[in-house]
């Protein structure tokens, strides 16, 4: 995840309850959980009214990315799997609802196996987050692309 996402992701979690944010913290791998806790204790002494930045983070993540993004093709899963954990490849699968089956056949033996044993652990993420993340997901993809 981009240093922009994991800010826009903590302030996400640092508006939801206590419980809420700690489940979908101990859903994340260790890593970033770590980061994005860091993240929220900075963000909570600022008092900030929440609601009215995610509204505002809502409007432009949407005026600097797609208006909605687009399943990856399957070039693009290819390069997700090269370049993401099985946890995130999984969880990205999973908010786009790509087949998982057909989607198994794609991907290295190993890779494949990983993937599958992560999906069960992936929780279903609030419709918020999991537009937050197909939005990462994107800008990933087009930097990338440009990048080659």
């Amino acid at each position: 995840m981009n240093y922009q996402g994991e800010r826009k992701a903590a302030l996400l979690l640092a508006s939801l309850h206590r419980r809420d944010r700690g489940r979908i913290m101990a859903a994340l791998p260790v890593a970033t959980a770590r980061r994005l806790a860091l993240l929220v204790r900075q963000v909570e002494p600022l008092a900030l009214p929440l609601e009215e930045v995610m509204s505002e983070l809502e409007g432009d993540a949407g005026a600097s990315a797609v208006s909605s993004p687009e399943s990856p093709s399957l070039m693009e899963m290819g390069l997700l799997a090269k370049r993401l954990p099985a946890e995130w490849f999984a969880r990205v699968s999973l908010i786009w609802g790509i087949d998982k089956t057909f989607l198994l056949e794609l991907l290295e033996p190993d890779y494949a196996r990983a993937v599958e044993r992560a999906w069960p652990a992936s929780p279903t993420l609030p419709n918020r987050v999991a537009r937050s993340l197909k939005y990462a997901v994107s800008e990933y993809l087009s930097r990338l692309e440009v990048n080659g």
